[in-house]
């Protein structure tokens, strides 16, 4: 049975911290092939990562691969640029439920 949360989100980012790529499913692939989503696939087959400690980075650049590309700064809060198409991992991710979530009690 999935977790629930009765927060709400408090679009702070963290959990957005972390590369979308090392998430996507072969569904989500699928679903942004069927949608036209170039740039979403794009990103995903350009970039070539590898672990270096606890972190990922860029095989090509050696930099950090986070925050998530499609997250974006909006006044004081954080949006996903592709909300509506996102990962299963980030529409699954409930506020307060992981550990990962600034609003989860310890």
């Amino acid at each position: 049975m999935r977790q629930q949360s009765s927060k709400e989100c408090r679009r702070c980012g963290t959990c957005c911290q972390i590369h979308f790529s090392v998430y996507a499913l072969e569904e989500d692939i699928a679903r942004w092939r069927a949608e036209g989503r170039d740039d979403i696939l794009r990103l995903l087959e350009d970039e070539e990562m590898a672990w270096a400690g606890d972190q990922l980075v860029s095989t090509t650049t050696g930099e950090s691969l986070s925050p998530c590309p499609f997250l974006q700064e909006v006044d004081t809060c954080f949006v996903c640029a592709i909300h509506p198409t996102r990962p299963r991992i980030c529409r699954e991710f409930l506020p307060a439920v992981s550990p990962l979530c600034p609003q989860c009690a310890r």
